[in-house]
């Protein structure tokens, strides 16, 4: 993607420079349309996928794709304005496609750092985490929770509190029961659940 944008970006201001020219419109525009069907097929069902497994490099590529969809869609623009208006207004909107290219690759790229650099889960997810622990009987207290990504999916580290008088193995049954809760959401790969007494923390 970095390398379309540069690309797109140094041809366009080349023809900028050269003071644009105009294009014939029957062609290209059949090329281009034929490219829009194509690649938004490919983003819908490769985004679908991607959904389905959390998989943060299938997201990438469909965001590829649909960065393919805009670029060919202001290429007809330019092309159009090209033609009816002034030939400068080609270059300029590959200017501009480049540029949004660029912000695609930034916003991609800051998503994915996440997930090599060990970044965890966000406010609201964590918060769902909380909610669903809290619900599970005999949990009286949540006062810990540590995520880290295990490749796209969550690692979950929770610590609950419990009545100090309960029997080791109603201690063990909660802390079975909000392991299998969390195991269960798409976003978790696995769960770890710490319990301690109501008053420790």
């Amino acid at each position: 993607m970095a390398f379309s944008g540069y690309e797109a970006l140094r041809v366009s201001i080349q023809r900028f420079m050269e003071g644009g020219a105009s294009i014939d419109f029957s062609l290209p525009a059949a090329a281009l349309f034929f490219s829009i069907a194509v690649k938004a097929i490919m983003f819908w069902g490769i985004n679908r996928i991607a959904r389905r497994l959390s998989s943060p490099g299938l997201e990438a590529a469909a965001k590829d794709n649909i960065t393919d969809v805009i670029t060919s869609l202001a290429a007809i623009l330019g092309i159009l304005a090209s033609n009816l208006a002034n030939p400068l207004f080609d270059p300029i909107a590959g200017i501009i496609v480049a540029l949004w290219i660029f912000r695609a690759v930034w916003v991609t790229a800051k998503e994915n750092l996440g997930y090599l650099t060990g970044a965890g889960a966000d406010t609201e997810t964590r918060q769902k985490f909380i909610e669903i622990v809290s619900k599970i009987p005999g949990v009286e207290n949540i006062h810990h929770v540590i995520t880290d990504y295990a490749g796209p999916r969550f690692v979950v580290e929770v610590h609950i509190n419990a009545r100090g008088e309960i029997s080791l193995n109603q201690a063990h049954e909660i802390c079975d029961r909000a392991t299998e809760e969390l195991e269960k959401l798409d976003e978790v790969d696995r769960a770890y659940v710490h319990v301690e007494p109501l008053d420790h923390t």
